[in-house]
């Protein structure tokens, strides 16, 4: 089950399900085993783990900031991201 902010949980959906077994199925494939042990993907898993770091750091200090612009950017990049939700 999905929790929610709201305190309202959720199941998951048939389309979420599906692709959970799927997935699953696809990565115990000698191909995908192949791949996942690659030098290449390890490349790839190293770089995207790198950029997640780098966008919390990022986040972490325009909150931080103490320009007005940046400060501006912040407060539309939030109010933003919670009219979407």
């Amino acid at each position: 089950m999905i929790s929610l902010n709201e305190g309202i949980e959720e199941k998951p959906s048939l389309a979420q399900k599906l692709k959970g077994k799927l997935k699953a199925k696809i990565v115990q494939t000698s191909v995908a085993k192949k791949v996942m042990s690659s030098e290449e993907f390890k490349e790839y898993e190293e770089f995207r783990k790198n950029m997640t770091q780098f966008k919390h750091d990022l986040k972490d200090h325009m909150h931080e900031s103490q320009n007005p612009i940046i400060q501006g950017s912040v407060t539309l990049i939030v109010n933003r991201s919670e009219m979407m939700l």
